[in-house]
């Protein structure tokens, strides 16, 4: 008999797992009480950083995150603007930091190019500061959070999993779980619960009987 598993909370993490999940064979249900990422995950800045911002101190998160820009834009290209980046400098302490900006790059194999400022003034950014002395192109994305968090659905759903977003779960005594949006209600039973609800996800944990798991959410 195949697993029943239910996760809770239809942000980009539930959405991947219940993909991950229905793909594999088991029976997943993903349940929000609002839409799909309609909290943290549909509420970012949507950059997908190059690693350049870490490059001169932290190297390993610097070559993390060009990996996983690449592999990223390597699976969701359609949902992805390669819209590249820039670091400006604006005085000569900056622009003697972008030596150490190149050099960093370089070594955590971020692809980096310097641009003439008149050019980047010119052609690709008028409404920078005229005071800009050296410019910096590397290659941050932007990703389309909702679009992406749809298709991942859909994709799940063709592999059958069920979702059901404006819904409220509710563990009973006898272990199951009553799944409702205010018209309908269900009484399902699962072999596993997999908590995906994001900073809700200690709401989630003390619904289910466990005070252990607390999280105090912060602006970022």
């Amino acid at each position: 008999m195949t697993d029943r598993i239910l996760v809770i909370g239809a942000g980009i993490t539930g959405l991947f797992t219940t993909l991950y999940l229905s793909e594999n064979g088991y029976d997943v249900i993903l349940a929000d009480r609002g839409d799909i990422s309609g909290g943290t995950s549909g509420r970012f800045h949507g950059m997908i950083h190059s690693g350049s911002r870490y490059s001169t101190n932290d190297i390993e998160s610097a070559r993390e995150c060009i990996m996983e820009n690449a592999k990223f834009y390597g699976m969701a290209s359609d949902f992805i603007d390669n819209t590249g980046g820039y670091f400006v400098a604006l005085n000569e302490e900056e622009e003697k930091f972008g030596d150490r900006i190149m050099e960093g790059n370089r070594k955590c194999g971020i692809e980096t190019s310097e641009v003439d400022p008149k050019i980047f003034l010119r052609d690709i950014e008028p409404r920078v500061s005229k005071n800009a002395r050296r410019v910096f192109g590397v290659p941050d994305k932007v990703v389309h959070s909702y679009e992406i968090s749809v298709a991942v659905a859909a994709e799940s759903v063709m592999k059958g999993a069920k979702i059901f977003t404006y819904s409220h779960i509710k563990p009973k005594e006898d272990g199951s779980v009553t799944i409702s949006d205010g018209t309908n209600t269900r009484n399902e039973n699962f072999d596993t619960i997999i908590n995906t609800a994001g900073p809700w996800a200690g709401n989630v944990s003390e619904m289910f009987g466990s005070d252990e798991l607390k999280i105090m959410p912060t602006l970022g």
